[in-house]
């Protein structure tokens, strides 16, 4: 809320300085970027609506910039940056099919800029972040098949940064976690039958014991823990699928303590860490443990024992 206020004021002294030079890349730049803080504060404080007014307004600067100068990498790289944003935005509202025709259009551009540049870190990243959302939110739309593939070269970009620098402690751990996830995720949901889903859920267990190792070392950096609870509750999934519940009430024991001693639940509505925890209290409280917390309201069930079919979307 405070740093929605001060972005608020921060823009109508930007918005003069660039009005009084709309010639000036560097304050219309500047102008740009306000526009993105303020988007990124009225996400996290739940306002879909003015987050998405904020990212347009940017985005119609960056156009402006590029019409006149079609080879500004900095405006199109925040470009690529915004519409990534936009995408995120409309997941969160569970507006699906626009988050991936923005990230369609979003991958394309980072492809031709990829091609041009092939040894920018700064862009693979982005790259990574742009083809895992459309890999979430086309399994989030039931587009399994689809999905496999910007999860694949997700996961293939951030091992090559890592092998390029195995010192990059973001994308060891958050970055390459989040990337294995996905791509299992959407590996048990297209397998067929029990026996399928457990294989496509096994290497999970060794993923969850890596991020554990790696968070246990940085305890107070939170998207690591995270990311480490959610391989833990997908490790819980394989031991249930098993047939081995005390295993599988075990692990997700361990990721829900893993997110409240975190914070999980004192973070934004927005953040994917409540998710998770809510995920992790439905599986606890079907599972019969007593102290789990409450089912969370549109959390729907992870697991169907009957036939061991799995839903991560």
């Amino acid at each position: 809320e405070e740093a929605a206020v001060a972005f608020r004021r921060q823009l109508q002294i930007v918005r003069r300085l660039a009005d009084r030079a709309p010639e000036d890349h560097t304050r219309q730049m500047d102008l740009a970027q306000t526009y993105a803080w303020l988007s990124d504060a009225d996400s996290l404080r739940g306002d879909f609506p003015a987050a998405l007014a904020e990212r347009a307004a940017e985005a119609a600067i960056y156009a402006r910039i590029l019409a006149a100068q079609p080879n500004d990498h900095a405006a199109a790289m925040a470009l690529v940056v915004n519409h990534t944003a936009v995408a995120r935005n409309e997941l969160l509202q569970n507006h699906v099919e626009a988050a991936i025709a923005e990230l369609r259009a979003t991958t394309a551009q980072l492809d031709r800029m990829i091609a041009a540049s092939p040894d920018d870190a700064s862009m693979a990243g982005k790259a990574s972040s742009a083809l895992q959302l459309l890999g979430q939110a086309l399994m989030q739309h039931g587009d399994l098949a689809e999905a496999e593939g910007p999860a694949r070269r997700a996961r293939q970009i951030i091992e090559a940064m890592v092998r390029r620098d195995p010192t990059l402690n973001e994308w060891i751990g958050p970055r390459l976690g989040a990337a294995r996830i996905l791509e299992i995720k959407i590996a048990a949901m297209r397998a067929h039958g029990r026996p399928e889903r457990l294989a496509a859920l096994a290497p999970v267990a060794a993923e969850a014991d890596r991020l554990a190792a790696l968070a246990a070392a940085r305890p107070r950096y939170f998207p690591l823990s995270r990311v480490a609870a959610e391989a833990r509750l997908l490790a819980g999934d394989h031991q249930a699928l098993a047939g081995n519940p005390d295993a599988a009430r075990a692990a997700w024991r361990e990721a829900e303590q893993r997110l409240v001693e975190g914070g999980a639940e004192r973070q934004s509505p927005s953040d994917r860490s409540r998710i998770v925890l809510g995920q992790l209290r439905t599986r606890l409280g079907q599972a019969g443990d007593r102290n789990a917390g409450l089912t969370q309201p549109g959390v729907r069930a992870p697991l169907v024992a009957s036939h061991g079919a799995v839903d991560y979307r």
